[in-house]
């Protein structure tokens, strides 16, 4: 049995044995009274003081919609339908299935998550692609921010951005990164040193002396004028 916040919840262990293994892992696990650092507890309830007890995971990272949703997906391999379009839950959902090693429900999430991206939303957005190793979803907001120079412009102005700066500075290079300004300046420093190099190599023929090659004429063979007259 599960219980998250005032809610309890069950589920078969064959069904979580064959479609999350971590999950029935934890419900499993007795020696420990903390699961992921005070994430999940062990609370055994015995009945009528008979050695007897059945076990409780306590949940506590969680709401319950969303662990309902969860077990929802473990079933049926979609969530709810009043929840299928749900951004909040998804993101929220975004970090249970990679917890818990969920990678289906993982790319359900991200393909929800990439349908309408916003100036305001992306930075957010991709900051959680990059810490719950959704690569699909990284992509696809890396693609809505290159959409065009306007779109990419406002967000590298924005808010949120700074705010990416500061907390994880990798993603924010990677934006960069994969934009057509830097694309572009990269493209013009390598020009440069060819450009150089090909001047070194005029001012170092010039330096020995290498000019160009003369006319040669044999000696004592005079130039002949011809006129265009008979004589």
């Amino acid at each position: 049995m599960f219980k998250v916040k005032t809610e309890e919840f069950r589920a078969h262990k064959l069904i979580l044995d064959i479609r999350c293994p971590a999950l029935k892992t934890t419900a499993a696990t007795h020696t420990q009274p903390h699961f992921d650092g005070q994430t999940i507890m062990r609370d055994r309830r015995t009945t009528s003081g008979t050695d007897n007890s059945s076990t409780v995971v306590v949940i506590q990272d969680m709401e319950p919609k969303d662990f309902k949703a969860l077990l929802h997906f473990i079933y049926t391999d979609s969530l709810p339908k009043e929840h299928r379009n749900n951004e909040e839950m998804a993101t929220n959902l975004l970090a249970a299935a990679d917890k818990y090693d969920l990678t289906r429900m993982k790319l359900y999430c991200g393909n929800i998550l990439s349908k309408r991206p916003t100036v305001d939303s992306v930075t957010t957005t991709i900051a959680q692609a990059h810490k719950h190793h959704c690569t699909e979803l990284k992509d696809a907001c890396i693609k809505f921010i290159n959409s065009s120079e306007r779109t990419r412009d406002d967000v590298l102005s924005s808010e949120g951005y700074k705010e990416l700066k500061a907390t994880c500075p990798e993603v924010a290079l990677e934006i960069l990164e994969n934009s057509d300004i830097f694309k572009k300046a990269v493209e013009r420093q390598q020009d440069v040193p060819e450009e150089r190099s090909a001047g070194n190599h005029l001012e170092a023929r010039r330096g020995q002396g290498v000019s160009r090659p003369r006319k040669y004429y044999p000696r004592n063979v005079a130039t002949t004028h011809w006129s265009s007259d008979e004589e």
